[in-house]
């Protein structure tokens, strides 16, 4: 069995059973790893929002690597448009889509494919703007792309995005930036406490 990587889902879920569990049996407090990975999966995509809109607000305009994932996917070309299906979802932050960062083709790196809203076709249908000035774009929809513009057939493309905390595997690299690490284990502890009523181990010097 693979050794899980220091910052996984399986290792930060298992420091907030270590608080929940804290002079108490397993029993007692009926917490499981499941439940942790759920709770530190919820509260680092909560924290991921909150910390890439902080970033735009600065005027930041690049977005740190250690929250991005990259794939690379098959865009199949279906006669209208290309689609390519994500293997996971990516998170959506401040509006639809936003969660993708770059689309590029595999065999021309140096070459993006811009974003466009998923109106941009019947905004602009008739009007010689659906090729967006001749470059290909893409229309994001939950875990799929719809690429246009594209005039090979099937494609590799790598996608760059933030991927929904709740599908990295267990014992994978969990993406996040290290300074957020602390605050998501303490927000998901939080998040389980009253469910299973313990007291914060942290703040509560009555806690056993």
């Amino acid at each position: 069995m693979a050794t899980p990587h220091p910052v996984s889902l399986s290792k930060l879920g298992e420091r907030v059973l270590r608080m929940l569990n804290a002079g108490k049996t397993l029993v007692e407090t009926r917490a499981t790893q499941r439940d942790a990975n759920l709770a530190i999966a919820e509260a680092r995509d909560e924290a991921i929002v909150r910390y890439v809109n902080e970033l735009r607000a600065s005027g930041e305009p690049a977005m740190p690597f250690d929250i991005i994932s990259e794939k690379i996917v098959v865009a199949e070309n279906t006669g209208n448009y290309h689609k390519a299906q994500l293997p996971t979802r990516p998170l959506s932050i401040g509006g639809h889509g936003s969660g993708i960062f770059t689309v590029i083709l595999e065999s021309d790196p140096a070459k993006e494919i811009f974003p466009a809203t998923i109106s941009h076709n019947t905004m602009f249908r008739g009007q010689g703007a659906l090729t967006m000035e001749g470059d290909p774009y893409y229309t994001p929809f939950e875990d799929t792309l719809r690429i246009y513009g594209i005039e090979k057939d099937n494609c590799s493309l790598i996608v760059q995005y933030v991927q929904v905390g709740e599908q990295f595997g267990e014992d994978e690299y969990f993406a996040i930036p290290p300074e957020l690490i602390d605050g998501v284990v303490q927000q998901a502890y939080t998040m389980l406490s009253p469910q299973l009523g313990t007291e914060d181990p942290i703040t509560d010097s009555k806690n056993p």
